[in-house]
């Protein structure tokens, strides 16, 4: 599908501009509001974006050429959407693996609780030393 570039309004006295340069060639990709063609009047320069993402088609003006608001200077055509049979096949898909919580260890494979663990008998450990009063 070909959409047309127009040139937009750009102030209440601004009624036509100069193609000051292509910023964009033919054949180019261009995204969405990305910058094509700047536009130059007696008051401003602007920067005329794409109206959606797509393949710069044409470009009917050439520069150095003035053109008046609401005019077209160029085309671009969008990328055709995927194929229904595309979106079909990835329908049919199996879904994701869910992912399974960690497995808790069998009781026998468990520590003893701490109150029945011997206790630790360290090395060098002396007992505390009283405060004298």
């Amino acid at each position: 599908m070909t959409i047309e570039i127009r040139i937009p309004q750009m102030g209440e006295s601004v009624t036509e501009g100069v193609i000051a340069r292509w910023l964009k060639t033919e054949g180019e990709f261009v995204r969405a509001d990305e910058p094509v063609v700047e536009v130059e009047t007696d008051k401003i320069t602007v920067e005329v974006p794409a109206p959606s993402a797509g393949v710069l088609s044409r470009q009917n003006v050439a520069v150095g050429a003035t053109v008046g608001v609401g005019q077209t200077v160029g085309g671009s055509t969008t990328r055709p959407s995927p194929a229904p049979a595309a979106m079909a096949a990835a329908s049919r898909l199996p879904p994701p693996r869910r992912r399974q919580p960690p497995r808790r260890p069998r009781r026998s494979q468990q520590h003893a609780p701490r109150a029945t663990r011997r206790p630790v008998r360290r090395r060098g450990s002396r007992p505390p030393i009283a405060a004298s009063t």
